[in-house]
């Protein structure tokens, strides 16, 4: 006689719940991996960003380029083609005849201020160029710098002017400069290396400069929040400058320490605030540095846009199936561990609001991420670099989404290049996400795979209640490089901003 237990039911539970798991599993990966890639935006969390720490000057010049490129836009890349003297740009989304117009007018300045780098009074010469150049881009990209200035981040703001209007003792900074001689000195930020070291300023006096920037820059902040629904570029360039200014001193690092929550938050404020200003002066920068390769390029330089795809997928196995089956792996490994099997339809009411509609008409509307969309030209194209070599560069302007980042790892291993660091991500995934038309089914169940483990991981998390971890919010890069030598361009440089403090103070 056959008695039924609590066991035998666990057991007749684990093999359903397996049989289930290995039939699902014989579907393709490319039929599932769309609706792997909506639950991962739905369940999953932030990895956090990850920035490469090795950049190369083209790549850098390259992020910077995509960066002016962008205005308000989600994603722009760009890929300089050498031999035709072309920038190709590519959008997540299409662009306006606005954009358009802004492209023809940037690359126009571009070609005259290369022009003026061969000019032998380059600083004389230059600052008409720069001016030009500079209203331009922050014309272009006004909402979005504003919205940086504005933002919750700006907290540090009101914690310097607090800072200021105590009248701090600069004793405490002024002792920081001497006892760190060597860092400041042997290895100075550019701030240090033009303000302190080139001008061969004392201590007491460079540190009196810093407050008098930080002051300057308060005085601008002021004016451009207060006049951002009718600014003047004036009002960008000079709150930018000397956002610029302080985050590229090591003092004014040192002195946001000395604030409430250190400097972190400040750090990140100051960094974003200011890179705008920083990517154009790097690409000028690069531009006079390398007059008789680059800039002789960018005399002739033009641009032709990629276009951007959207597509229509449907959806062969839907959200709620895939959940389903990463689910049912994770039941059967609690019914083998004698634990109350999980309840299916309760998880996913609860996490699937964003999935419901995809569920019910089985179609979603995808695009290809501007990176992605690059690359697939390039590749498609056969375009290498000039002399044959296969090593490409392209430039973006924030960090690649976790499914690029996957995605062209597998490219650069498949194809021999390296079209960026694929281990640069801002460790966020989005759900209206494209891959490559026919693309290679080892590549895509590679990426499926990643994206399988971290579904497997947010099931098991979200249903026993972790906490939540993990940074939610990322943005643009923006972490733009400049360490480049010392030069001619850092002297026209310093010379500006003396200039914009003068008149900025002089105004107010």
């Amino acid at each position: 006689m056959f008695v039924f237990n609590r066991s035998h039911s666990k057991f007749i539970r684990y093999s359903r719940l397996h049989f289930k798991h290995l039939l699902f599993s014989k579907i393709e990966m490319s039929d599932q991996i769309y609706s792997h890639i909506l639950l991962s935006q739905a369940l999953c969390f932030a990895n956090g960003k990850i920035r490469s720490e090795e950049k190369s000057e083209k790549s850098k010049f390259l992020s910077s380029l995509a960066l002016l490129l962008n205005g308000d836009a989600s994603c722009t890349a760009v890929y300089v083609h050498l031999q035709e003297k072309t920038v190709l740009i590519a959008r997540n989304e299409a662009v306006s005849h606005e954009d358009q117009r802004y492209f023809d007018r940037f690359f126009s300045l571009m070609r005259i201020y290369s022009s003026v780098c061969f000019d032998r009074n380059f600083t004389k010469t230059s600052t008409d160029a720069y001016q030009l150049l500079s209203s331009l881009v922050y014309e272009y990209n006004a909402r979005k710098i504003i919205k940086r200035f504005s933002s919750s981040k700006n907290v540090i703001v009101d914690r310097l002017k607090k800072f200021v209007h105590s009248n701090p003792d600069h004793t405490r900074f002024i002792h920081e400069l001497q006892s760190n001689s060597k860092v400041y000195r042997e290895k100075p930020t550019t701030t240090e290396k033009i303000d302190l070291i080139s001008k061969n300023r004392s201590v007491e006096s460079y540190v009196e400069y810093i407050f008098s920037s930080i002051d300057r820059f308060l005085l601008a902040y002021d004016k451009l929040i207060e006049n951002r629904n009718n600014f003047a570029d004036e009002h960008i360039d000079h709150a930018v400058c000397f956002g610029q200014l302080l985050y590229q001193s090591r003092l004014f690092l040192f002195i946001l320490t000395t604030l409430d929550d250190g400097t972190s938050a400040g750090e990140y404020y100051f960094e974003k605030i200011s890179a705008h200003g920083r990517s154009l002066n790097l690409i000028l920068k690069c531009l006079f540095k390398r007059k008789d390769d680059l800039a002789m390029i960018y005399k002739q330089i033009t641009w032709k846009l990629i276009p951007s795809m959207e597509q229509q997928i449907t959806l062969n196995v839907i959200p709620k199936q895939a959940c389903q089956s990463l689910f049912d792996k994770f039941a059967s490994s609690r019914a083998s561990k004698n634990v109350e099997e999980p309840n299916f339809d309760d998880f996913y009411r609860e996490h699937s609001s964003p999935l419901q509609l995809h569920d019910k008409n089985r179609f979603v509307s995808m695009h290809r991420h501007a990176e992605i969309l690059l690359v697939d030209y390039l590749l498609t194209n056969e375009i290498n670099e000039t002399h044959g070599v296969k090593e490409i560069e392209i430039g973006i302007s924030k960090l690649p989404c976790l499914l690029c980042s996957f995605y062209v790892k597998e490219l650069n291993e498949k194809y021999n290049r390296c079209f960026f660091s694929s281990n640069s991500s801002n460790g966020k995934i989005y759900g209206k996400w494209l891959l490559r038309e026919t693309e290679d089914s080892s590549i895509i169940e590679s990426i499926d795979r990643k994206l399988v483990d971290k579904l497997e991981h947010a099931i098991q998390k979200l249903y026993l209640n972790s906490e939540r971890s993990g940074p939610k919010k990322s943005g643009d890069s923006d972490t733009m490089y400049t360490s480049i030598e010392e030069d001619q361009f850092d002297q026209f440089w310093s010379s500006r901003t003396e200039l914009i403090g003068v008149s900025s103070t002089k105004t107010n």
